[in-house]
């Protein structure tokens, strides 16, 4: 779904490990079997009870600790972001646009920002569909995930998986001037609509957004 993660782990004395790769599911946690399975090391595995596991919740893991950008008292900007979608008009013929707060691009208003603001973004899933919100240039620290503070470790991504009705409220620094996509990281989401900009203040192309043009996300 466009989320990435690093993974770190402690190889045992003896045996191997076995990486699994589920296929999550709207109703069901997970399916069976898994969709990939990888070992790494030599010798035995252990064998994994799929209907044990569960959904890992990164706003509890870890310890606390200080982050300058989710601490701050206050935000120099903000801004809600609902992510949508329906029948629209694109290109004049109708079609299913994916939306940022019912707008499809090139139509979403653009986040304008100037150096070294603070920028918070309260995005609210009211469509049926995962959504993995990508920034470029930027890493967005998370505040909350449904009106939850975070319990554990400070969680700095560019990337947040934004499920179905789920709400998440993340924050960026604003200190590389340009101007920069906010959008779904579900490239067929993208080219239909959940696509926008950060805009930082003095900062222009010269190119137009929506006009016709060969390279579109793939």
């Amino acid at each position: 779904m466009g989320q990435r993660a690093d993974l770190v782990f402690t190889m045992p004395d003896k045996g191997g490990v076995r990486l699994v790769g589920l296929k999550g599911n709207a109703i069901f946690p997970w399916s069976a079997p898994p969709t990939a399975s990888v070992t790494i090391g030599d010798g035995p595995t252990p064998e994994v009870n799929v209907s044990s596991l569960r959904a890992f919740d990164l706003t509890r893991y870890g310890v606390p600790a200080a982050d300058p950008v989710a601490g701050a008292a206050q935000y120099d900007v903000t801004r809600d972001i609902v992510l949508g979608g329906g029948p629209k008009f694109r290109n004049g013929s109708l079609d299913f646009s994916d939306t940022f707060d019912g707008m499809a691009s090139p139509y979403v208003l653009p986040i304008h920002v100037r150096e070294g603001q603070l920028v918070r973004l309260h995005i609210v899933n009211n469509s049926p569909k995962f959504h993995p919100i990508h920034i470029h240039g930027h890493i967005f620290s998370v505040l909350s995930k449904n009106g939850h503070r975070l319990t554990g470790a400070p969680i700095h991504l560019d990337a947040v998986l934004v499920g179905p009705n789920e709400t998440w409220d993340v924050a960026f620094k604003a200190d590389n001037p340009g101007i920069w996509m906010l959008h779904c990281h579900v490239l067929a989401h993208a080219s239909a609509g959940m696509s926008m900009t950060i805009n930082y203040d003095g900062i222009y192309t010269p190119y137009t957004m929506g006009t016709q043009s060969g390279n579109i996300p793939e």
